[in-house]
């Protein structure tokens, strides 16, 4: 009997179905899957694995998204933050590419969404005309974001001179790329511009897109010291009318600081989502590449552009 008793003990129940792993193992295998998908393909199908995959999962869904006017993305969304709970939004986003046109009616939506979305990386936001101010108190909410794209003076009472950059929205931008109609800027604007850039602790990278005053770029790279700015890149859409190097000659040759640096500008939207989702670098990468090249002397000192075909 006793031996009987002994050998019940040393014989443990045998395993019904499948091996199961650790759970906080299962649940970050399944989190490495789903980042590493760059298109999000293969994230609905781990959703229907199990209740616990969708909990784990769910928030990837949403951890870049693009909301463009042409799309029903308005009412998708809307629908979205009605019904999805709040750790959702926390947890999920992390680039955001905002462009729902000027509807009135789409102006609740965004300002919900960005509410809600207090853990944004990267945004980049057409803001709709005539709400100024609206999005401020949205933006002061963020506790992280780094990467900002666009119309500063609409963000504000849609001018240079209404710019305030020492909201706490702004402390965290490193990457900054600006929208605004430069091409006619007064010195007045450009000085007051300059100095509020100086007003962002860690800015780093500049952008500027479209067409821009020599005098604008000047005050810009001598309000910010090479110790804080890295690049000023100026960001220009192929027109076919002239050389990039012409445009340099004519227009900007009295630029020659070694941070700036002439971008082509196509279609910014794809080039965002390939970044954002992993599937190529950022163009501060190369621009900042560029800066590097030439302050070791691989590229001549007076080529500001990093594409010789340009035209502008």
């Amino acid at each position: 009997m006793f031996l009987v008793n002994w050998f019940e003990r040393l014989t443990t129940t045998p395993i019904s179905g499948p091996p199961r792993l650790p759970e906080d193992l299962e649940r970050e295998i399944f989190l490495l899957a789903a980042l590493d998908d760059a298109q999000g393909t293969s994230i609905p199908s781990f959703l229907r694995v199990a209740k616990r995959t969708r909990l784990w999962l769910e928030p990837v869904l949403y951890r870049v998204m693009l909301l463009l006017d042409y799309r029903d993305n308005a009412k998708f969304i809307a629908h979205r933050l009605k019904t999805k709970p709040a750790q959702i939004w926390h947890d999920g986003p992390r680039h955001l590419f905002l462009a729902l046109g000027d509807e009135s009616t789409n102006v609740p939506v965004m300002l919900d969404l960005l509410v809600k979305c207090t853990e944004l990386r990267n945004i980049t936001f057409y803001p709709p005309d005539d709400h100024p101010r609206a999005f401020l108190p949205a933006l002061d909410g963020m506790n992280a974001l780094g990467k900002l794209s666009t119309e500063l003076g609409a963000l504000f009472d849609n001018s240079i001179a209404s710019i305030d950059l020492s909201r706490s929205g702004f402390a965290r931008i490193t990457h900054l790329m600006l929208f605004d109609d430069l091409p006619s800027v007064s010195a007045a604007d450009a000085e007051h511009l300059a100095g509020q850039l100086t007003l962002l602790p860690e800015l780093t990278h500049l952008a500027l897109a479209g067409g821009v005053e020599q005098h604008l770029l000047l005050t810009i790279l001598a309000a910010l010291s090479d110790e804080r700015l890295r690049v000023l890149v100026n960001r220009r859409t192929d027109t076919r009318r002239r050389s990039v190097q012409m445009l340099y000659e004519d227009e900007l040759s009295g630029v020659t600081d070694v941070r700036f640096v002439i971008m082509p500008f196509g279609l910014w939207v794809r080039e965002w989502e390939q970044a954002a989702r992993g599937m190529k670098d950022e163009f501060w990468v190369e621009a900042e590449g560029f800066v590097e090249d030439k302050r070791k002397r691989r590229i001549p000192a007076d080529q500001f552009w990093t594409d010789a075909s340009m035209t502008v």
